[in-house]
């Protein structure tokens, strides 16, 4: 039995094929009686089913692209073998369909898993994959926005670490300066200014001591006679050696701020909670709460969290504002920003809360009015119910008196209006101030013969 095909390809050049028997066939019966004034017909097919054939093979190219895309991206072949990797499946589908929707989505994930492995061997302390990464990136996308990125934070690890060096070599702990410096060299196939100039510092210092230190056995050859004079006492029994004081021990704190400074550069401000620029600051604090760098360090986080208050404030998260704001309060309360930002909070948190309705039983009542049975209701017997809202101001008084729902239309809205007009209440405080408040209760009329 031959199988069935229901490939569109197939169906449209069939079709065209016999539109073209058709054509020729008339044009064979009609072309005998005048061949002079009936020309041969195209063998080509049809312009529009052409097309039509065209577009459908290109789409199912378009998806089986699609499709390899997402497998090499499941094998973690991102960008690699080249040719076969995620990144080619998706620049080949926009290569026959520009602004593919699913392709340019395709790429950008691409980019940031590229990006994130960077930052993950960065955090990890792994500089050759975090730069291997970052270089695959720049071959593939140079001005992304995910290059950038990476190579902020590659420049930003690089000038932490070059400046860190600086106390190591006050301290004349130059080995441990030039390890920094031999650290911050790996992020970068080219010395940057900063770590030439620090180097150089590095070397003028440790020439500087080493002068210093031999100082006395220079005079000592330059001019032995007044360097060790003559003794005519006698000889006295050799000194007993002294030991020679140990080097300074490398300052615990300083792989603290790399650690700190390298989260604070990639946002990690507070989570994970055992790895994030606030741990390292609380531990450089119980070891070091006199360092130098630790008021600088502190402003900076502090300054950063204040930003993440205000993103989270613009886009209505009071929660999260109420987080990082308290951060701020525990690390830096005396931040010139931190006070403004609390006033802009609670004013948010006043007018959020007072336009949350509340039940009126929540509210003192000073005086209260019962409210008149409507005439006609009482004439037509008929009893019910009105939901109220209304604000309570801050003289106690309701304003802006709503009736949002009732059981009978046109019978009870006028007289609950009028009643809850004359009702008056002790103003509601929060957070020390006196606000006004959205209220609600519902108002039933009962009809008693």
């Amino acid at each position: 039995m031959e199988a069935n095909s229901n490939n569109p390809i197939d169906m449209l050049i069939i079709v065209a094929v016999v539109l073209l028997a058709g054509v020729a066939g008339t044009w064979f019966f009609v072309g005998g009686e005048d061949e002079e004034l009936v020309s041969a017909p195209s063998l080509d097919p049809a312009p529009g089913v052409a097309q039509q054939a065209a577009e459908i093979a290109e789409a199912q190219d378009n998806q089986a692209l699609l499709a390899l895309a997402h497998l090499a991206m499941a094998a973690g072949q991102l960008l690699q073998p080249e040719g076969s990797s995620a990144l080619d499946y998706f620049e080949r589908v926009l290569a026959n369909e520009p602004g593919n929707a699913a392709a340019l989505d395709g790429i950008e994930r691409v980019l940031d898993a590229v990006a994130l492995s960077s930052e993950t061997a960065l955090v990890a302390g792994n500089v050759s994959a975090a730069l291997g990464a970052y270089e695959s990136l720049q071959r593939a996308a140079p001005t992304s926005t995910q290059t950038f990125t990476v190579q902020q934070l590659l420049i930003a690890r690089q000038t932490e670490l070059t400046e860190r060096a600086g106390r190591p070599i006050e301290n004349e702990r130059f080995d441990d300066a030039a390890a920094m410096l031999d650290q911050a060299a790996e992020f970068s196939t080219t010395e940057p200014e900063l770590l030439s100039a620090t180097r150089t510092s590095l070397e003028e210092a440790r020439e500087a001591a080493k002068t210093v230190e031999e100082a006395p056995v220079l005079a000592a050859v330059a001019n032995p006679a007044k360097a060790a004079p003559k003794n005519t006492a006698p000889a006295k029994a050799a000194p007993k050696p002294v030991a020679k004081p140990a080097p300074p021990e490398s300052d615990p704190t300083d792989e603290l701020f790399v650690s700190a400074l390298a989260r604070l550069a990639s946002g990690k401000l507070v989570e994970p909670r055992s790895d994030s620029a606030y741990f390292y600051y609380e531990e450089i604090a119980s070891l070091a709460p006199d360092h130098a760098d630790l008021v600088t360090f502190r402003n900076d986080l502090a300054d950063a969290m204040l930003e993440k208050a205000s993103a989270t404030f613009s886009a209505g998260n009071i929660a999260d504002t109420e987080k990082w704001l308290a951060y701020v309060s525990g690390i830096d309360p005396d931040n010139p920003t931190l006070a403004s930002a609390q006033t802009q909070l609670v004013r948010r948190q006043i007018d959020t809360e007072s336009k949350r309705v509340i039940p009126m039983e929540e509210l003192e009542i000073v005086k209260f009015v019962e409210p008149r049975y409507p005439k006609r209701a009482a004439r037509e017997q008929v009893s019910g119910w009105a939901d109220v809202q209304f604000t309570v101001s801050e003289d106690g008084k309701p304003k802006e008196i709503e009736v949002v729902e009732v059981s009978e239309k046109g019978y009870f809205e006028s007289a609950t209006r009028q009643a809850v007009s004359k009702w008056r209440f002790k103003p509601r405080e929060y957070q020390g101030q006196v606000i006004q408040q959205r209220v609600g209760v519902r108002v039933s009329f009962s009809f008693d013969s």
